[in-house]
């Protein structure tokens, strides 16, 4: 399981399993400060995981909508630049993933 995050360089990416199952968790770019980017537009978040949120502590992610998808091999994701995501291993592991700027 990966920490949540926003990735780095503000690009989109995509990511192909190849194996495994991989569950995401995301925030749309317009919903990434409801887990309060600190300082804004920082990598690092005050809420530290979308699978085990505490309402309690951060009850602004009440009013968010977490978007889940569990990616299969052959299947593909794009993630827009700016979401916040979180990915855990649902069975397996490895991926392929490409973002823009990236090599």
């Amino acid at each position: 399981e990966c920490g949540l995050h926003v990735d780095a360089y503000a690009t989109h990416f995509w990511q192909v399993p190849l194996a495994g199952v991989k569950r995401w968790r995301i925030l749309t770019p317009a919903q990434t400060h409801l887990v309060e980017p600190v300082p804004p537009r920082a990598r690092v978040l005050g809420v530290s995981s979308l699978f085990d949120v505490d309402l309690s502590a951060h009850p602004q992610l009440r009013g968010g909508h977490v978007y889940e998808v569990d990616l299969r091999p052959g299947e593909l994701l794009f993630v827009p630049a700016g979401s916040a995501h979180q990915v855990r291993n649902v069975a397996g592991e490895g991926g392929l993933e490409h973002g823009e700027g990236q090599g």
